[in-house]
């Protein structure tokens, strides 16, 4: 069953954060101080390079992700991962 979301401000972007003092990314851009930056939480969440299957309801993605030899302490309900960005990254999410 696919699942239509209505698409909401809080669906898009998350992770809202400003640049304390000038930044240079790893790709080469450039961020002055004072730039707003946000991660693309809509279009993450229905990735398929990270999510088989994205756009299906499945209750149990990131238990049954559990169950995979290694990822016995990954995807749990409080820890943060780059996979999944809706709570945040940095200081703030740990």
């Amino acid at each position: 069953m696919l699942v239509k979301q209505k698409i909401d401000n809080v669906f898009i972007a998350t992770m809202m954060r400003m640049a304390l003092k000038p930044h240079t990314l790893a790709d080469g851009t450039r961020l002055p101080k004072g730039q707003w930056v946000v991660a693309p939480a809509w279009a993450t969440n229905r990735s398929a390079k990270l999510y088989e299957d994205p756009l299906k309801f499945d209750a149990f993605r990131f238990s049954s992700a559990r169950e995979k030899p290694g990822n016995e302490v990954r995807h749990q309900m409080a820890s943060p991962d780059n996979a999944y960005i809706s709570f945040g990254m940095g200081r703030h999410a740990w």
